[in-house]
């Protein structure tokens, strides 16, 4: 597995901004770029609103996994004061999960109006796949590209990303503790690929869980071209070195690009503490 050595942007650079919401699911340590703006969202619960502003949180994931918590994606407003922020900017980069999965693109479009400078970017992807475009483009921002050439990368990148997540099988206290244990029992594998949410069989033990990961992603990750990845948790921490060790096995010349969080939607859709990998393939590495 290869490691990543970010690098920061060089006066070469072109003055290029990056926007996304809390649901990228990227910690501000792994944002590798100065100009890199996170729209917070918000979980409400029992009428009490915790904000989400994109960092690893324990008190949003057992918020998220309560059936009627809510979600509350950033407003039009909320956009347009991040795109102010970047007015002296040459390209903004503002990216998304697909619109069939998030309100927030169409909010973002209505922000940018007919700015030419703010470029709306729709993965098929949502998550960590959204983080893991954003980071590969930071790099390739550093590295000193034209903006027409950052144009047709994030293009391509948002168009060939993958993401799927299962419940957290593999903490041992989970046939010990009654309340994991049941929050785990039957969850299924989700996936939120080519703007489609797709839900696996319930996956009822570890043996299981694996088997769902092994399948999945040898069936969907490519074999050829560069592999860039991004794995992510919520509150399983544990779960992170075992589930990467099976993707290790599986796609040895892969790179590990982004180690994140998973966020309150992602957390309430599954329903339980859980552990997921996004990807995306490039034909040259950047």
């Amino acid at each position: 597995m290869n490691e990543v050595h970010h690098r920061r942007a060089s006066d070469q650079s072109p003055n290029v901004a990056i926007v996304t919401d809390a649901g990228c699911d990227t910690p501000r340590i792994e944002r590798a770029h100065d100009a890199w703006t996170v729209v917070p969202a918000s979980v409400i619960l029992d009428g009490r609103e915790i904000v989400d502003d994109g960092e690893s949180s324990r008190e949003l994931v057992v918020a998220a996994i309560e059936a009627d918590a809510t979600i509350i994606e950033p407003s039009t407003e909320a956009w347009a004061t991040a795109f102010d922020r970047h007015q002296n900017a040459e390209r903004v980069y503002s990216l998304h999960p697909a619109a069939s999965l998030s309100d927030g693109i169409q909010r973002a479009r209505a922000a940018a109006g007919d700015d030419p400078r703010i470029q709306v970017v729709e993965s098929r992807a949502a998550s960590i796949a959204v983080g893991l475009i954003g980071v590969l483009l930071a790099r390739r921002i550093a590295s000193g590209a034209t903006v027409p050439q950052l144009d047709a990368y994030v293009s391509a990148l948002a168009q060939h990303a993958h993401v799927f997540v299962v419940p957290d099988h593999f903490d041992p206290r989970a046939n010990q503790r009654e309340l994991t244990s049941r929050l785990l029992a039957g969850k299924p594998m989700m996936t939120l690929t080519d703007g489609r949410t797709g839900r696996s069989h319930r996956l009822r033990s570890r043996r299981a869980t694996i088997a769902a990961i092994e399948r999945y992603f040898d069936t969907h990750a490519p074999h050829e071209g560069n592999l860039h990845l991004a794995i992510g948790h919520a509150d399983a921490a544990g779960a992170v070195d075992p589930f990467l060790d099976i993707i290790v096995r599986l796609r040895p010349e892969a790179t590990v690009e982004l180690v994140g969080r998973l966020g309150p939607s992602i957390v309430h859709g599954v329903g339980a503490r859980c552990v997921g990998l996004a990807w995306v393939s490039s034909p040259t590495r950047s």
